[in-house]
């Protein structure tokens, strides 16, 4: 799935940042994570977001992983509402909102009349 230049990459910089020589079966669990989140949350164990260069390891290893699979983040989902609304009442129920609070005040009785 992954091309030689993708693990050579990762391994190259990630033996820069660990300062160590990172083992081959690291490199291949990092490639077998699915979506950005779980590898953020992954290398978060491994390194220090607070150095710039840990932060900007991860940005790119996305980048590239996105562009070798030709696709978005996989675990981002959308919704379109449908242009067409549908009519989930029948119009029996909806005349018979409409016609409650008139009923209402037409069968409510006047006030009497006072005589001064």
């Amino acid at each position: 799935m992954f091309e030689n230049g993708m693990l050579t990459w990762i391994d190259e910089q990630l033996s820069i940042l660990l300062d160590f020589p990172v083992p081959q079966d690291l490199i291949e669990y990092i490639l077998g994570i699915e979506n950005a989140r779980d590898l953020e949350d992954y290398l978060k164990t491994l390194l220090d977001f607070n150095k710039p260069n840990h932060r900007k390891f991860l940005t790119e290893l996305i980048r590239r992983r996105q562009t070798v699979l030709g696709k978005g983040d996989s675990d981002v989902q959308g919704y379109k509402k449908p242009v067409v609304e549908h009519d989930y009442f029948s119009s029996k129920q909806v005349e018979k909102k409409k016609n409650k609070g008139r009923q209402n005040v037409e069968e409510s009785p006047s006030p009497p009349a006072k005589d001064s």
